[in-house]
């Protein structure tokens, strides 16, 4: 429970107050800090103080503000991971909601092996890694205690001031994962997978200054085709204008190089897009104000829209300009979104527009999001507008709705769609919660010009209960069992009941530190109207999904999470499938992965286009292998390279006819795929959000339907014919 106290803390100006970010706490200025002790183990949540003390300290100064943690501790992980990554390694969260409102919160990550992670949360426990801010940290440790030192600019987050230009309330919390123990502690008592999670922290008034600040970021990019000798140079330029606290402008001017960590590779045959994550600073960077999201994925503002795949499909749409302002005024905040994307030699540049309030209180906020999109070579023009609603029942209650409507116009007509999307969670205990999700889209709603929607033409109700046993006798093998059980319900707006999904999860985490893991699955019978693409629909029969998975310590130097399925992804006959992910650190400093998964299916059912299906006895294989070595503080290399061969031999075709299938005499053609991507990467951190990468990317595809051929000589075919095939040198420093 959130305390009812709150503390002012003052500016440290003095030269004796200086403190310097090495991890050490050593200043004067930390015995005037603001304490906070009473840490609370949250996983397994027993709710009672940890075995071993944690204590968390708080300053604020003209410039930001200083955090300092001390966490007792003998075994320790100091495995190290670059940032963003996940990690093996003991490390502290700080989490800061500068508006002490509840409706954004900053995520600050510090590891004793020298990682960091950033990123924010939302509405609750509405989590967004992409971001990436501009704080430091450093850590050191002792024969008793390791401890992490913070200091957070108030430049790093855009929030309105009291009227007297001085006083803010603020928000914190902290966590601190024990890895050898496989343990949680938090302070204020509370979890990231509560919906209330933001609104449970601990609240203090800080002393802010008003002046503006600014930075510029210039970027260059050099790609060397390797197999040609072609160069390409780009120039872009990043620029970030606070004038104040509350205000906050951005441009980027010729930004798409692209990411420098490439995608992972996905096979994926059905109707439904991937939805990958974006890193491009200024796409990220202060995005949550636009970051509006709703039940099964639904994003309305995706920028991967921005500078994708272009019009002719020959390449990337690139980005002429781009900006934002967002202002944070005594109402509401405010922001206004804009980007254009060039003119191609075959493909004109779209243009973006999104415009976004939300105003919040103490246990509801109200926002409004709308977006628009002229897609010239299309001739289209898509325009969207969301009202959402945040409101916080009880300390154990929580709801938020989404209601929106989409037009599009194009030459031909003009489609108008609505959509609707209610969520409530209910924790009646600490170790019990309940989530319902309600969602409409209609068949006309369409959000994929700058949002994401995994499918439209959907009414779907679902319920999800989680319960934990904690108490256990001390000679007792189990620390903690979890369960987690599913309910849903939908069907299209037609009435089409589609299949409806019931599942259960039992995890078992054992003192040992290893876990055992079962999930069962069943899809009743349903209609399929998404696999004939507009073409009909499908009758599909019950299908099922059993899951065994074992995950060994992650704080070991070798570490490995394998798993056994069995299901049915077609008619009737079943199919396996086995996962093997390892972790090797020959070093602190050095680690190694290697992911690996095999498909053995007798009974593959997709769609092949214009209302046809066919069923496929298939292999699949795909394994990944990572290597991630620091080479300094500053400096860190890594290779990465993932492969996977598909083969399916085609066992019978259809056509879809209403609801039934029409035997095709023709045996459907076999599928030969082969995919690969390997990059190697050197970073070298020059100063925060500075930094120079030397870049080698390779890779490839294998398209084909003659099955005699091994998964190696597909894989040597698909080296040897690579697609891209360039050095890439990108310098960024920012000023």
């Amino acid at each position: 429970m959130k305390a009812s106290i709150s503390v002012v803390t003052m500016f440290l100006v003095s030269p004796a107050f200086a403190i310097q970010i090495d991890g050490k706490l050593d200043e004067p200025a930390w015995q005037q800090a603001i304490v906070y002790d009473e840490f609370v183990q949250t996983l397994p949540n027993t709710g009672t103080p940890p075995a071993v003390k944690t204590r968390a300290m708080l300053i604020t100064s003209e410039d930001g503000i200083y955090i300092g943690i001390v966490n007792q501790q003998e075994e320790r992980s100091r495995r190290y991971s670059s940032h963003d990554q996940h990690t093996s390694a003991d490390f502290n969260i700080v989490y800061l909601d500068f508006a002490g409102s509840g409706s954004t919160a900053y995520e600050f990550v510090a590891t004793l092996g020298g990682g960091t992670m950033d990123g924010t949360y939302t509405r609750g426990n509405e989590s967004n890694r992409d971001w990436d801010g501009l704080w430091s940290v450093a850590v050191s440790e002792d024969k008793d205690a390791w401890y992490s030192e913070f200091f957070i600019p108030w430049s790093v987050a855009t929030f309105r001031s009291s009227a007297d230009a001085a006083t803010r309330n603020m928000a914190v919390s902290f966590m601190r994962y024990n890895i050898a123990a496989q343990e949680i502690y938090f302070f204020p008592d509370t979890s990231r997978v509560l919906s209330t999670f933001t609104y449970d922290f601990q609240p203090f008034d800080a002393q802010i200054a008003q002046s503006g600040s600014w930075a510029v970021t210039p970027y260059f990019s050099g790609t060397w085709q390797v197999d040609d000798g072609e160069q390409d140079n780009n120039l872009g330029l990043d620029l970030v204008y606070k004038p104040n606290s509350a205000h906050q402008f951005l441009l980027t001017l010729n930004p798409d190089f692209g990411q420098v960590e490439s995608d992972e590779l996905v096979v994926n045959y059905t109707n439904i897009e991937t939805l990958r994550s974006d890193k491009r600073p200024f796409f990220a960077e202060n995005q949550s104000l636009f970051d509006v999201r709703g039940p099964g994925n639904l994003k309305l503002f995706h920028t991967r829209r921005i500078g994708g795949a272009s019009s002719d499909g020959l390449g990337v749409q690139e980005i002429s300009l781009a900006a934002k302002s967002i202002h944070s005024l005594a109402s509401a905040d405010v922001g206004v979104f804009y980007a254009r994307e060039k003119d191609m030699q075959h493909s004109a540049g779209s243009s973006f527009l999104a415009g976004r309030w939300l105003r919040s209180d103490d246990d509801w906020s109200l926002g409004q999001l709308a977006t628009f999109v002229d897609v010239p070579q299309m001739s289209r023009k898509a325009a969207m507008s969301n009202l959402d609603f945040n409101y916080r029942v009880s300390e154990q209650t929580t709801i938020f709705a989404n209601i929106l409507a989409s037009r599009v116009e194009d030459q031909h007509n003009v489609t108008m769609g609505r959509a609707a999307t209610l969520s409530a969670s209910l924790r009646p205990s600490r170790i019990w919660n309940n989530q319902l999700d309600f969602s409409y889209f209609s068949d006309q709603l369409e959000l994929n010009d700058l949002g994401y929607l995994p499918r439209n033409d959907l009414v779907r109700a679902r319920y999800t209960g989680e319960y934990s046993l904690v108490d256990f006798p001390s000679d007792s093998t189990f620390r903690r069992i979890y369960l987690k059980g599913i309910a849903e319900y939908s069907q299209n707006t037609g009435g089409d009941v589609l299949p409806s999904v019931h599942s259960a999860v039992m995890r078992l985490d054992l003192k040992n530190r290893y876990s055992w893991i079962g999930v069962a699955e069943r899809r009743s019978s349903g209609i399929d109207d998404l696999i004939a693409a507009d073409h009909g629909k499908v009758a599909m029969p019950a299908q099922h999904w059993f899951k065994m998975q074992l995950v060994s310590p992650t704080s070991d130097l070798y570490s490995y999470d394998v798993a056994g399925i069995v299901y049915q992804e077609g008619l009737d006959e079943w199919a396996r499938r086995a996962d093997i992910n390892t972790k090797w650190f020959v070093t602190d400093n050095i680690r190694v992965e290697l992911n690996f998964q095999h498909i053995d299916s007798d009974d593959w059912f997709i769609g092949r286009g214009a209302g046809t299906v066919n069923r496929y006895s298939r292999t699949l294989q795909k394994w990944g292998l990572n290597l991630n070595s620091r080479l300094s503080t500053n400096s860190d290399i890594s290779w990465k390279i993932e492969w996977y061969g598909l083969k399916a031999t085609g066992q019978e075709g259809y056509q879809v006819s209403a609801l039934d299938l029409i035997p095709r005499a023709e045996r459907p053609e076999d599928i030969l795929r082969s995919a690969l991507s390997m990059q190697v990467r050197y970073r070298y951190k020059l100063a925060p959000l500075s930094d120079l990468y030397l870049v080698y990317a390779r890779s490839g595809s294998e398209v084909g339907a003659g099955l005699n051929v091994s998964h190696t000589e597909l894989m040597r075919r698909t080296w040897q014919a690579p697609k891209e095939n360039y050095l890439l040198l990108k310098l960024n420093y920012r000023l």
